[in-house]
């Protein structure tokens, strides 16, 4: 199972599979558990095990795996079509049902809500968005990119990114939008971060918007120039190449993850197209900024609970750095007192020896000296002055 390049494209996603890889997977799992993980229904799956002439399991076939009584499937037919190789599946995005509120409260939701409200698309812009003039003017410099898009730095700095045909709509549609943002106090710009994005300000919250067309693969249909250079060298010219077709259908996102589903998507249907969902869009918006707030609010109370534990930790080695230096402190005090002790015990007991012997200590005599230095040096050790103060 291949993942088309481009991978996952703004919550839609094509998967490249060989027939011999659907073939195996179709027989060692029930059709209905593929068919649920391409967001297909059974018979849609089916449709396309059909169309790549990949035999299904029959009807008990796995109630007869469970028993145990495992039966060998067909063999798989070669086909010799190189267009029959292999097949991409489209896989559909799970739909967010919105469940319908009674209990709506947020009063930007409910204005969006009421019908005199409802923002329409007019046929021509009156009115243009700087930003909107801005992209009509970067139209003089386009070029097509490998998606058959327009594409320029202003349209790319716009998140625009449609087809010549849908162009002028796209344009419309995103003018009306804005003009309608800013009549609300919502502020739409171009971010300049990694690469320029388009951003919306609601509610202190910046989401990144974006309107696009999807393009569909097809393979490329050799000229006979490229058909000659392959005969001539084909490991590098002999393989397939292709090439990619603009839907004809855009698709409006909000660019932003949420941990809460809220619906972030809006594509042309049938029934509907991206004109008639403004106002979802906006109250989209809304939803969206606003469990980004709560998310940010979270993050931020948790961040300021890990601060005051730091800080508290900090404050408790603090105190406890603080007693060590004073048990420490005391300890030294303690043992200059000792030392102050047995000096002056000392000096006490020369003293003694001396008026034994010689009756009494002369003044200005030698001894007399050291006694005068040796109490001097008891009391430099003495820190009952250090302690009282």
């Amino acid at each position: 199972m291949k993942q088309k390049k481009g991978g996952f494209m703004h919550n839609k996603q094509v998967i490249t599979l060989t027939r011999n890889e659907l073939y195996q997977m179709v027989w060692k799992e029930p059709v209905s558990k593929w068919s649920k993980e391409f967001g297909l229904s059974d018979v849609g799956f089916a449709k396309i095990c059909k169309k790549m002439k990949v035999p299904l399991p029959g009807r008990g076939h796995w109630s007869m795996v469970k028993k145990g009584l495992k039966k060998n499937p067909p063999a798989l037919k070669p086909i010799h079509d190189p267009n029959m190789q292999t097949v991409e599946i489209h896989v559909r995005e799970k739909k967010i049902v919105l469940q319908k509120d009674n209990q709506e409260t947020d009063p930007l939701v409910l204005f969006e809500m009421q019908p005199e409200n409802k923002v329409t698309v007019p046929e021509r812009m009156s009115t243009k968005h700087p930003l909107i003039k801005m992209a009509e003017a970067s139209l003089k410099d386009k070029f097509i990119d490998q998606h058959g898009r327009e594409f320029s730095k202003e349209l790319a700095s716009l998140n625009i990114h449609v087809s010549k045909g849908l162009m002028t709509r796209a344009l419309r549609i995103m003018n009306t939008l804005f003009l309608g943002l800013e009549k609300r106090k919502m502020k739409v710009f171009v971010k300049d971060k990694w690469k320029p994005s388009l951003m919306l300000s609601i509610l202190d919250e910046e989401l990144e918007i974006r309107i696009e067309e999807h393009s569909t693969r097809v393979e490329h249909q050799k000229t006979k120039e490229e058909i000659r250079r392959a005969m001539q060298c084909p490991s590098i010219y002999d393989h397939i190449t292709y090439d990619y077709v603009p839907s004809g259908k855009l698709h409006f996102s909000i660019v932003e993850y949420t941990s809460e589903p809220i619906r972030k998507s809006w594509y042309d249907t049938k029934k509907r197209q991206i004109e008639d969902c403004l106002n979802e869009i906006i109250i989209g918006f809304i939803k969206v900024a606003g469990q980004l707030r709560r998310e940010r609010l979270e993050r931020e109370k948790k961040e300021n609970e890990r601060m005051e534990r730091e800080r508290q930790y900090e404050e408790i080695q603090r105190q406890r750095e603080e007693e060590r230096k004073r048990c420490n402190n005391l300890m030294r005090q303690a043992e200059a007192w000792n030392q102050n002790q047995s000096i002056i015990k000392f000096i006490e007991h020369v003293k003694e020896i001396a008026i034994q012997k010689y009756g009494d200590i002369q003044s200005g005599s030698e001894l007399e000296g050291w006694m005068i230095w040796a109490t001097k040096i008891a009391q430099s050790l003495d820190p009952t002055s250090e302690v009282i103060g």
